[in-house]
């Protein structure tokens, strides 16, 4: 016989430190408040380290979410109320959904829903759970947040940046593509018997190419450490 029963949403983190965030996300969802990935990060006081339990249990209580984090074996998991967050491999936060005999359901912020085997349970599992329940204060409301949009709110707020970065790239292509010109004209032109007037002015133009890419290339990497930093705070 199936046994059906109501699934929590996908819901994928973008980074390493957003697990809690995006677990808290997914619980939130399966009782139908949709929360933006970023405002959770807020919420749930997201730093390098990621979130932790007390602060994921404020950010849910914000919403209307009752929470209690306790510890509880292995064997008393199945008297637990779904869904759940647990702590995971002692580094990581992922929904269990439902236990069976045979098989777990889980939703990892990670790699999304998926199932387990009891022994992969035993293995990962690292004895910490939280349960939620809707207080009356808990209010359904927004819409699951795709893929793209989520992307899109991510790197939106340094659209400038990336314009310069695809400046810098662009530049450093069409400067790719004039050193085997160059390079052609000097074997031709400067390893033959004749040696041009524009010996000089050409010499200079290489140089000058070279320096040019030298700095299109520290821009560029300016640029993506930028990035990369503001995008992890944001």
């Amino acid at each position: 016989m199936i046994r059906f029963f109501k699934r929590t949403p996908r819901l994928i983190q973008m980074e390493a430190a957003e697990c809690g965030a995006t677990a808290l996300g997914i619980i939130l969802g399966y009782y139908g408040r949709f929360v933006p990935l970023e405002e959770l990060r807020e919420k749930c006081g997201v730093s390098r380290d990621g979130a932790t339990a007390y602060n994921m249990a404020l950010g849910a209580n914000h919403y209307g979410l009752h929470s209690e984090v306790y510890e509880i074996a292995l064997e008393g998991l199945q008297e637990a109320s779904f869904p759940m967050i647990a702590y995971w491999q002692f580094n990581h936060f992922v929904v269990i959904e439902k236990i069976e005999k045979e098989r777990i359901y889980i939703n990892d912020p990670n790699s999304g829903p998926r199932t387990i085997t009891p022994a992969e349970l035993a293995e990962n599992y690292s004895g910490v759970i939280m349960e939620f329940t809707p207080k009356k204060s808990f209010k359904k409301e927004g819409r699951p947040e795709t893929f793209v949009e989520r992307v899109k709110n991510k790197i939106w707020p340094f659209k400038n940046a990336f314009h310069y970065l695809f400046s810098t790239q662009l530049a450093l292509v069409l400067l790719g593509l004039t050193i085997p010109v160059l390079t052609q004209i000097f074997i031709v032109k400067f390893l033959g018997p004749m040696m041009p007037q524009w010996q000089s002015p050409f010499l200079l133009m290489i140089v000058g190419v070279m320096i040019l890419t030298g700095v299109m290339t520290w821009i560029q990497t300016i640029f993506l450490n930028f990035l990369q930093v503001r995008i992890a705070i944001h």
